[in-house]
């Protein structure tokens, strides 16, 4: 297992609790740019938890959840099992073991930037029918204009410096998907705003499911939970707090497929 791929092993509970859901909106473009509606056969590679995979089983759409880490498969599984569209897949997105020309669209959250994108092009074209696309989804904080998320944003950058170094290397999501896909694909970017409440225990998941968190045992995950418990207290109306997000969307189309819309 590659250190990306195991890197979220004992955050998984965390990453279910703490990570947000994408805005309804968000999938829109499956229908309006793609044109795959449901009941389509949708992969959702590197699929986690089954936050994204849940939205699509919601909206009718079957899914393979792809991911190859067994602790974030088995949260998954646990959600979605017992529904009739969801098949739980444990392969690599480089090698998902789906058959060929078996996929109507591709969905990625918050994931591509982990995948060796050569070899995800070559798998991509291999599982997407004719006429198929990608919509990969990112949901990143918003600390403008947002005085709890600037303080967090303080917060993070003074005890976590994989914070700050993980921000400034933040790869272009539109470069990552037109690395993922093939020469004259058609690419439409989307921006949303989204917004996530929650409690003290739901803002220590959510930190705690980043890559640069500190991981339970560390001294250093106590001092942030005692940092954040401190943050919040000082910031919570009603319980909670407000995450503010920009969620970006980015769908391709290759060329020659009769989904593109004017």
């Amino acid at each position: 297992m590659s250190r990306s791929t195991d890197l979220y092993t004992r955050r998984a509970e965390s990453y279910a609790i703490g990570r947000p859901e994408y805005p309804p909106d968000a999938l829109m473009p499956l229908t309006a740019i793609v044109g795959v509606a449901p009941p389509a056969e949708i992969a959702d590679i590197g699929s986690g938890t089954g936050i994204l995979t849940g939205s699509l089983l919601g909206l009718g759409y079957h899914v393979y959840a792809v991911e190859p880490n067994e602790a974030m498969r088995l949260v998954a599984d646990r959600v979605h099992l017992g529904h009739r569209g969801y098949r739980s897949v444990a392969a690599a997105a480089e090698h998902t073991g789906l058959p060929d020309q078996s996929v109507d669209a591709i969905t990625v959250g918050q994931s591509l930037h982990w995948f060796d994108l050569a070899q995800v092009r070559v798998e991509f074209a291999r599982i997407l029918r004719p006429g198929g696309g990608l919509l990969a989804l990112w949901n990143e904080m918003r600390c403008r204009n947002c005085a709890f998320c600037q303080a967090l944003e303080g917060v993070l950058i003074s005890l976590l410096p994989a914070y700050a170094a993980a921000r400034a290397q933040a790869p272009d999501p539109v470069e990552l998907v037109t690395a993922a896909m093939p020469p004259g694909t058609s690419i439409h970017p989307s921006h949303l705003r989204h917004e996530q409440h929650v409690t003290e225990e739901g803002l220590w998941h959510r930190i705690h499911s980043t890559s640069y968190a500190p991981e339970r045992g560390d001294p250093l995950a106590e001092q942030l939970r005692h940092a954040l418990a401190v943050l919040f207290r000082e910031h919570a109306a009603d319980g909670l707090v407000t995450l503010h997000y920009t969620t970006t969307g980015i769908t391709a189309v290759p060329p020659g497929s009769k989904g593109v819309r004017p």
